[in-house]
C-alpha cells in the first residue's frame, strides 16, 4: 500500500496542469428546482417531499413485511436507504448552505422529519441518555497544569469500567454463539488484513518499525519542553505531546495564512466546479465535509463540498486567501467527493464512501499526499505577490506537516492494539474473572508500546476498479487487485516504517 513521493512527484506536474486548466464550457443557465429536482422549487416544498419520502418508505417497508418474488430483502433494504438518502442530503445541503434563511429554516424542519421517519423505522428504542464529552485543555504553557488536567481527566472510572466491562463481555458471548473464537476474530472477517492474528501481528509491527523514529522524536520535544519552561520536569508525558508538537509545528512555519494567497485561481467554472459560493454563515461551527445528492444517471451524484475557508466578507471570490490547512483540508474532501463520483456500485447503500473505514480513507490521504508533493504546492499555492510560492516554503510547510508523525502512528496503532486486544479471547477470559482491567490492559501495551513516554498506571483508554465497487466487494480484495498482489502485514510494516524513516527527517525545520 506504499506509494512513494517519486511516484507521486512524477506524475505531480502533469496532473496538476490538467486539474488546473482552463475550459472553454460556459455555464448554463438553470430554472428548474434546486438540484434538478422539480419538486423544490420553493421553501413550502420541502413538505411536500418529506409526505412522498415517507409514503414511498411505508411502501417498501410493507414489501420487505409481505415479500416480493422479483425483488430479494437485501435489493428492498438497499431501496429503503436510498430513498431516504438521496432526499435527506439533499435537505442538509440546503440546510447548511442555502443563503436565503426561508431555505435554510425549511430544510431543518425537513431534516427533523427524516430523522423522525428513521428513528420510526428502528425496531429498539434503548433511550440511553446523550452526554457530550469534551476533552481536556491541552494548550497550557505549564507542565504541571497539563499534567493535572490530564490525568484528571482521564482517571480510571469504576462506573465507565462496568459499563465497557459489560459491553465487551456481551460481544464476547455474542460473537462465541455465532461460532467465532472471539469477538476480534469476527470483526477481522472483513477488514483488510483478514484475521486476529494477521492484525495482531501487523499492529506490533508497525509499533517495532516505528519506535526508533518515535524515541527521536521526543527527544526533539525534550529540547522544545526546555525552552518552554526552565523548571519543567527532565521528561515528556502524554499530556505533553499535544501541546508541545503543536508549538514545535507554529514555530517551524515560517509562512503564515496571510502569505499564501487564493488557490482558485487557475480553477474555472464548469471544468472542475460547477458553482462557487463564498459567503459567511450564522453558524459559527462548519466541519469540512461533501455531500452527495442524486441526479438520476447511474447513481452518480451532484457532490457539493462545504469547507471553512474565510471568517470575512469577500469583495469577490479570487480574492480569497486561504491557509495551508484549508488548501490540504479542499484536496482531502476533493479526494471523498471523487470517490462517490466514481462510484459504479450495484446497490447505493455501498457506493463511494459507504464503505469499510480502513478503506474509505484511502482516496482522501492519497489527495493529500498528492498536495504535499513539492512541485504539486508550488503550482497550487502563491504569495501576495500572485507568484509560486518558493522551494524553502513549500519543502518547510511540508516537513512541519509530517513532524512527529512516528509519535502519531505509534499512538494510533496502540489504541487500535487495545481494541483488538481488549474484544480478543485472552483479554475477555481476564475480564470475566475480574482479574484485570481495562485500564491496566491499556496501560500494558501503551508502556510497551512507547516505554520512555510518561504515563499514569490510572490514565484509561481515550479514544476508539477500485472505487468504482465501494463497498460492494471486500476492501482486502480491491486492494489485491490495485496493487496486483495481496499485501501481508509485513508488506504494511515495511511500508510504514519506511515512511516514518523518511518523515522524521526534523532537520528541514528550524525552529
Amino acid at each position: 500500500m506504499y506509494l512513494s513521493r517519486c511516484a507521486l512527484r512524477s506524475i505531480g506536474k502533469s496532473l496538476t496542469r490538467s486539474f488546473f486548466r482552463k475550459s472553454s464550457e460556459k455555464v448554463e443557465e438553470f430554472n428548474g428546482g434546486l438540484f434538478g429536482n422539480e419538486l423544490l422549487k420553493s421553501p413550502y416544498d420541502f413538505t411536500e417531499l418529506n409526505k412522498r419520502v415517507r409514503s414511498a418508505c411505508s411502501s417498501i417497508v410493507k414489501q420487505i413485511e409481505n415479500g416480493r418474488e422479483d425483488r430479494t430483502i437485501v435489493k428492498l433494504f438497499d431501496d429503503l436507504s436510498n430513498e431516504i438518502c438521496r432526499a435527506a442530503d439533499l435537505v442538509e445541503c440546503v440546510r447548511q448552505l442555502h443563503s436565503d434563511p426561508a431555505y435554510s429554516e425549511a430544510a431543518e424542519e425537513s431534516a427533523r422529519d427524516f430523522c423522525e421517519l428513521v428513528e420510526s423505522l428502528e425496531k429498539k428504542q434503548y433511550g440511553l441518555d446523550t452526554t457530550r464529552i469534551s476533552s481536556p485543555s491541552s494548550h497550557s504553557s505549564l507542565q504541571k497544569k497539563r499534567k493535572f488536567v490530564y490525568t484528571t481527566f482521564y482517571k480510571h472510572d469504576h462506573a465507565q469500567e462496568d459499563e465497557l466491562r459489560t459491553l465487551v463481555l456481551c460481544r464476547d458471548k455474542l460473537a462465541r454463539l455465532t461460532g467465532f473464537e472471539s469477538f476480534s476474530h469476527r470483526a477481522q472477517g472483513n477488514s483488510l488484513l483478514g484475521t486476529y492474528e494477521n492484525a495482531q501481528e501487523f499492529l506490533w509491527g508497525v509499533i517495532e518499525a516505528c519506535r526508533p523514529s518515535a524515541e527521536r522524536e521526543l527527544a526533539i520535544l525534550m529540547d522544545v519542553q526546555g525552552q518552554c519552561e526552565q523548571n519543567a520536569e527532565y521528561s515528556i508525558g502524554e499530556w505533553d505531546v499535544h501541546f508541545l508538537t503543536h508549538l514545535y509545528k507554529e514555530r517551524g512555519v515560517k509562512l503564515s495564512s496571510e502569505n499564501i494567497t487564493t488557490l482558485f485561481s487557475n480553477i474555472y467554472l464548469s471544468y472542475i466546479f460547477n458553482y462557487f459560493s463564498f459567503m459567511l454563515f450564522k453558524i459559527t461551527f462548519r466541519q469540512p465535509c461533501f455531500f452527495q445528492l442524486e441526479d438520476g444517471s447511474w447513481q452518480t451524484p451532484i457532490v457539493v463540498l462545504s469547507l471553512s475557508l474565510t471568517d470575512r466578507p469577500l469583495s469577490e471570490w479570487k480574492s480569497l486567501r486561504l491557509g495551508f490547512h484549508s488548501a490540504e483540508n479542499l484536496f482531502h474532501e476533493l479526494g471523498h467527493a471523487m470517490h462517490s463520483m466514481l462510484g459504479r456500485t450495484r446497490y447505493q447503500h455501498v457506493a463511494g464512501t459507504r464503505c469499510p473505514q480502513d478503506f474509505s480513507e484511502i482516496p482522501s490521504n492519497l489527495m493529500e499526499y498528492f498536495f504535499n508533493d513539492l512541485s504539486v504546492m508550488r503550482s497550487v499555492l502563491r504569495n501576495v505577490d500572485g507568484d509560486c510560492i518558493s522551494v524553502e516554503d513549500a519543502a518547510c510547510l511540508i516537513s512541519s506537516r509530517f513532524a512527529f508523525s512516528s509519535l502519531e502512528i505509534m499512538q494510533q496503532a496502540s489504541y487500535a492494539l487495545f481494541d483488538l486486544e481488549l474484544h480478543g479471547p485472552n483479554a475477555c477470559q481476564l475480564l470475566r474473572d475480574g482479574r484485570i482491567t481495562t485500564t491496566q490492559l491499556f496501560h500494558s501495551i501503551a508502556n510497551k508500546a512507547l516505554p520512555h513516554l510518561q504515563r499514569q498506571s490510572d490514565s484509561a483508554f481515550q479514544h476508539r476498479k477500485m472505487q468504482s465497487h465501494g463497498g460492494g466487494l471486500p476492501s482486502s480484495l480491491l486492494l489485491s487487485n490495485m496493487l496486483g498482489y495481496s499485501p501481508t502485514a509485513n508488506h504494511l510494516i515495511e511500508a510504514l516504517g519506511a515512511e516514518s524513516n523518511h518523515l522524521a527527517n526534523l532537520d528541514a525545520v528550524d525552529v
